[in-house]
């Protein structure tokens, strides 16, 4: 699927094309203004997990999670440059949905044992204080929490 920006054809990511079908009428947000960057973009093991964590959207990563799939687990886990969407989770520091986001990761299957490339595992990645706490004890408990 490709995307005129600034009259040049840029071609849109998995992410970018499955927003749109969820929300049509901003078919047009998240572009990139510069056709560099969707090139590295493409590049990217990023799942449409990772992007929608990284976006901190939790109605997109909602959708994406209970879409029926084979192996959802899998899509769960899957590392992009070493880190899965749990981890990207768990560095979302002082965002108000971070609590929210990592239960429904656990929810579906998120490993809170998988290491990145730096040997770190998701719960090494959260901010001190009260909240880290919280969101560390949420990292213990494991995967398959209910919500």
């Amino acid at each position: 699927m490709l995307a005129v920006v600034s009259e040049t054809l840029v071609p849109l990511t998995e992410y970018q094309s499955l927003c749109s079908l969820w929300n049509p009428e901003k078919k047009a947000a998240g572009l990139y203004a510069h056709s560099k960057e969707s090139k590295q973009d493409l590049k990217s093991n990023k799942t449409v997990l990772h992007y929608a964590v990284q976006d901190v959207n939790l109605p997109l990563l909602k959708f994406f999670l209970e879409l029926e799939m084979p192996k959802p687990s899998k899509l769960v886990n899957s590392q992009a440059h070493g880190n899965t969407a749990l981890h990207m989770a768990a560095a979302l520091h002082h965002e108000s949905e971070q609590e929210e986001i990592i239960r429904l990761l656990l929810k579906h299957g998120a490993d809170p044992s998988a290491r990145n490339l730096e040997n770190h595992q998701a719960i090494h990645l959260v901010q001190a204080g009260e909240t880290g706490d919280q969101i560390k004890k949420l990292l213990k408990k494991g995967r398959g929490i209910l919500v």
